[in-house]
């Protein structure tokens, strides 16, 4: 792996800009304003197995890539200073066109770039290394829990059909059993205290645990009565699913109470006996994991989505602690560019809840208008900042002032900002006047 490193060490981002300290303190009439910004070209590709051989070129890129791309965050850490993990998803999209895509972590540094006065430092964020997710234990194989072939198993990549494909499954995947896009799609990651990760995923869905070094610890928990169509146990018609596709885990948070995980799917159950609610399909339940347990909890929060009591048009992006029982959560549609009508971020207390036991809620940020009164952000349009992607799917906190916001792309089919290419994935900061914390 260290030939990668090497290459990953060359790699940097240029681009970004933080706002200085002198105008972060200074007076607003805004609520929040963007103190930060920063892309990563979509053209970026770390050494790595040959990717892309099941996706169409589009927007102009050609495949398959020499490499592995980075098509964004699904998951967002920040670890300290300026540096922070970021987690892409399965890949490309689907199971079976991501089967040459490995999952894991990006460590990135955020060396910023000041701009104060129209004049410019040049700075960039350097990707430290790649953690690839991997079941070097075997507990995918080892007759216990929930065992099943992985790409690694492979010698050959495979269609849809079952059909071997003319493409071999590249050494490296199979010799050190890397994880890829076609075993799990990874939309959400916990740090726990002793530098393992939990993240949430969509295909059980389950909850996996992964040791610091990438490595896969213990089984793949199962959730007791949601099932994807891609759950193991359905595909061997042991159990039918309750979950549309890609309809899993999609946030993930640390509770007060250290032994626990809070899980909220992206949305409801189409069986409608699983249901909170059989006519309002808003109201999704916050789950409880004891990870001491092991075990999920009896209890549940209950949260209501904007939107339409129907068709699940809203979604949750993810879910980020912030001490005290308060927490953050995006909420966004499935539209991107012009047709982008809600990306927003709230703000719950689990010791507040309406007369029907539901979840108060609060806006925090307009992620389609975000004042930008220094023009931080390129984009930026008369003083107005937006994030128009389809998938915003990252969220961590900086300081009690601060938060950072990131996004899926979508890579290679999707552009938001209506240009001829795919889109940069960004990372926006947002500063508020109070403190969150």
């Amino acid at each position: 792996m260290s030939h990668c490193i090497n290459q990953l060490m060359r790699l940097a981002l240029t681009g970004i800009l933080i706002i200085p300290s002198a105008f972060a303190n200074s007076k607003t009439s805004q609520d929040y304003w963007v103190s930060g910004w920063a892309s990563l070209p979509s053209e970026t590709i770390i050494t790595g197995p040959v990717s892309g051989h099941f996706i169409e070129p589009s927007l102009g890129v050609t495949t398959p890539f020499m490499g592995q791309p980075i098509p964004g965050w699904s998951g967002l850490l920040h670890i300290r200073d300026a540096i922070f993990w970021g987690m892409p998803d399965n890949g490309f999209g689907s199971k079976y066109n991501s089967q040459d895509f490995v999952l894991g972590m990006y460590r990135f540094n955020a060396n910023v770039v000041e701009q104060i006065n129209n004049t410019s430092k040049q700075g960039a964020i350097q990707i430290e290394k790649f953690l690839p997710f991997n079941d070097k234990r075997g507990i995918l194989k080892n007759g216990k829990g929930v065992d099943f072939p992985i790409t690694a198993d492979f010698t050959q990549y495979k269609f849809e059909s079952g059909r071997l494909s003319e493409f071999s499954v590249a050494q490296e995947i199979r010799e050190q059993r890397w994880l890829t896009g076609f075993d799990f799609d990874v939309e959400s990651v916990v740090l726990s205290d002793d530098g393992s990760f939990w993240v949430g995923e969509e295909f059980g869905p389950f909850l996996l645990h992964f040791d610091s070094s990438g490595a896969l610890l213990e089984e793949p928990v199962p959730h007791p009565s949601l099932f994807s169509p891609f759950n193991p146990e359905v595909l061997a018609g042991l159990k039918e699913a309750t979950l549309p596709a890609s309809r899993g885990f999609e946030a993930l948070a640390k509770s007060d109470i250290k032994s626990q995980l809070l899980v909220v799917p992206e949305a409801v159950s189409h069986d409608v006996q699983l249901r909170v609610s059989k006519n309002d399909e808003r109201l999704l339940e916050i789950f409880i994991y004891d990870t001491s347990k092991k075990q999920y909890l009896d209890k549940t929060y209950l949260y209501r989505k904007d939107g339409e009591k129907t068709r699940n048009t809203i979604v949750i992006g993810d879910m980020v602690a912030l001490g005290n029982g308060k927490y953050m959560l995006i909420e966004r549609d499935s539209l991107f560019g012009e047709n982008a009508k809600l990306k927003r971020i709230y703000q719950i207390d689990l010791k507040e809840t309406d007369s029907e036991g539901v979840l108060d809620k609060s806006l925090l940020v307009d992620l389609l208008d975000i004042p930008d009164p220094h023009y931080i952000a390129p984009s930026s349009s008369s003083g107005i900042f937006s994030l128009p992607f389809d998938s915003i799917e990252g969220l961590a906190v900086l300081d009690k002032y601060t938060i950072a916001v990131s996004v899926d792309t979508n890579f290679p089919n999707q552009n938001a900002r209506g240009g001829v290419a795919p889109d940069d994935t960004e990372i926006v900061f947002i500063r508020f006047n109070n403190a969150l914390l």
